[in-house]
C-alpha cells in the first residue's frame, strides 16, 4: 500500500514538474544502428581472415561467417569466476558454437572503441572441424536512453524544486558516446557512463566547485549516482538503483 500510494505521488509530481530546456541532445536516432533500434542488440563483434560478425541480443545471437548467417536463439551467458569472461555456447542443426567476451585494458572502459576480446570457436557437429575467430567487440548502450532526464524522486522520496535552487537536478545521456552532461542541483556535472548488459554505472563524476546553499541535498544526488548499479527504463520513468534500493527516478524531458 505504501508503495502505491508513492508510485501515485510520484506521477502528479511528473506531471508538473520543471524541466530542463531540450537543446544539446536532439532525437537524433540516425546515431543508433538498426540493429540496436530494430533488434535490440546489446552486443556487437567483428573480426577478419576470414571476416565475420556477430550481434547478441535477447531473442537471438547471429554470426555473419563470409557469406553464410547463423542465427539461433539467445541464452544468458555463463559467467567465470575468476575474471570478467562471459561465455555462450549454442548449437544450431549442424554446429556448436561457444562465445567468450573478455573485458580488455580498464583505461578504456567507458566504452569508447572496442574494448571487449571476442573469441568464437566454430564446430562442424560432423567432422568436428573447428574454426577459431578472433576479434574485438563492445557492449551497445541502450540507446532509449539518449536523452535528457529531470529528476523526480531521490531514494523513494518526491524532490521539490524549492530544495534545489528552482531547478531540478538532470541528466543529459549521450547514449553514442556515453557521456553525461547535467546539473546536480548547484552545480553543473559531467560524467561517464559504463554499461554492460543488465549493468549501469555512472563514473568520473566531476562537479564544478560552486558554493552551494543546499549541499547536503546535492551529495545526496551525487552519492546515489555513484551507488547505482542497474536501470529500468519504463514508460518514460527512468530508474538507477543498486541490489538494495531504488535510488533515483528521472522522467523524460518531451
Amino acid at each position: 500500500m505504501k508503495y502505491a500510494y508513492f508510485i501515485l505521488t510520484l506521477l502528479i509530481a511528473i506531471g508538473f514538474s520543471c524541466s530542463p530546456a531540450k537543446n544539446k541532445i536532439a532525437a537524433n536516432e540516425n546515431l543508433f544502428s538498426p540493429i540496436q533500434k530494430i533488434n535490440h542488440a546489446y552486443y556487437s563483434a567483428k573480426g577478419k581472415a576470414p571476416n565475420w560478425n556477430l550481434t547478441i541480443s535477447d531473442k537471438k545471437i547471429q554470426l555473419i561467417l563470409d557469406k553464410d548467417t547463423i542465427t539461433t536463439t539467445s541464452i544468458n551467458p555463463v559467467l567465470a569466476m575468476d575474471s570478467n569472461v562471459k561465455r555462450y555456447r549454442v548449437a544450431t542443426p549442424t554446429h556448436f558454437i561457444t562465445i567468450q567476451i573478455k573485458h580488455l585494458a580498464q583505461a578504456n572502459a567507458i566504452n569508447e572503441g572496442a574494448v571487449y576480446k571476442t573469441l568464437i570457436d566454430y564446430e562442424h557437429k560432423t567432422n568436428h572441424k573447428v574454426v577459431h575467430l578472433e576479434g574485438q567487440g563492445n557492449y551497445l548502450t541502450d540507446y532509449r536512453l539518449h536523452d535528457i532526464w529531470s529528476l523526480v524522486a531521490i531514494n523513494e522520496k518526491i524532490v521539490q524544486i524549492a530544495d534545489y535552487n528552482n531547478q531540478r537536478p538532470y541528466l543529459e545521456i549521450n547514449s553514442h558516446s556515453n557521456q553525461i552532461l547535467g546539473y546536480s542541483g548547484c552545480n553543473q556535472i559531467k560524467a561517464q557512463l559504463f554499461y554492460e548488459k543488465e549493468v549501469l554505472r555512472i563514473t568520473n563524476i566531476i562537479a564544478q566547485e560552486k558554493a552551494c546553499v543546499t549541499k547536503t541535498i546535492e551529495s545526496d544526488f551525487l552519492i546515489a549516482l555513484r551507488k547505482t548499479t542497474r536501470y529500468t527504463l519504463e514508460n518514460n520513468l527512468l530508474t538507477f538503483s543498486n541490489p538494495d534500493a531504488i535510488l533515483l527516478q528521472f522522467k523524460k524531458v518531451d
